[in-house]
């Protein structure tokens, strides 16, 4: 069990899902390191996450936020009850096998991470995987590198990524603003910082891409659009700042 790594899982009409999630890390924390943030009341995806996070040594976290917070708002009310010096924000349909987080807390411990990223798989709604192994994607392992690839597409999921709390505390949090892409705001806003990176390739997380039509990533809207503008127009503002130029 690792004591000292938190996961905060949003969840939002979940419940088909929640309890896969859940089964995924119980073996691997405390169920108090746990902490599942439903976006609104829901007694049935409350029910289904109460089941599943239910054990004899205690049972997970629950927060019930008003509703329609958003993701990000979800995290941050997570993030404010971690008490670990890690954590992961791992989304109501995704899940993980395998010895991911003892092999990235591990990396964390071994080389003062801020951020340790791990191999995951897009999992199809047929069940088909594509592998992506992270430690080939970022060479050399460094900001810039990071940066320049997550600008031209090549991303790492949240539920592939450990963050240091205190690193993301730091940041200010989530942008609870965003409709769209708000891993790729902390990402950045976190690489102008000069982060510690690490890579893990232990286990593996699985980045389900379900087909319904109310998944984010799915959506462009006028909202979604300018979101993305957003993120880009706040890094292009912190370039002077840089010493490196990923403005191309």
């Amino acid at each position: 069990v690792v004591c000292d790594v938190s996961v905060v899982i949003p969840a939002h009409r979940a419940a088909a899902t929640i309890g896969r999630t859940i089964a995924s890390v119980l073996p691997a924390l405390p169920p108090h390191n746990i902490i599942v943030v439903l976006d609104g009341p829901d007694a049935e995806l409350e029910s289904a996450a109460r089941d599943a996070g239910s054990t004899a040594q205690g049972s997970i976290d629950i927060v019930v936020l008003p509703g329609h917070c958003g993701a990000a708002t979800c995290r941050n009310a997570g993030l404010a009850r971690v008490t670990s010096n890690h954590v992961m924000f791992l989304d109501a349909d995704d899940y993980l096998e395998g010895d991911v987080l003892a092999y990235a807390h591990a990396a964390a411990t071994t080389e003062d991470a801020d951020i340790v990223i791990g191999r995951y798989a897009h999992e199809m709604p047929d069940g088909s995987r594509t592998y992506v192994d992270s430690g080939q994607i970022y060479q050399p392992l460094d900001c810039q590198t990071v940066m320049t690839r997550w600008l031209t597409g090549y991303y790492t999921p949240p539920c592939a990524v450990l963050w240091r709390s205190g690193h993301i505390r730091d940041l200010g949090g989530w942008d609870e603003s965003l409709k769209k892409n708000q891993d790729g705001d902390m990402v950045y806003r976190s690489l102008t910082h000069g982060p510690r990176l690490a890579l893990s390739a232990g286990g593996c997380s699985i980045y389900s891409q379900g087909d319904a039509p109310t998944r984010i990533s799915r959506q462009q809207t006028p909202g979604t659009l300018e979101s993305q503008f957003t993120v880009l127009e706040k890094l292009r503002c912190t370039l002077a700042e840089l010493p490196f130029d990923p403005s191309r």
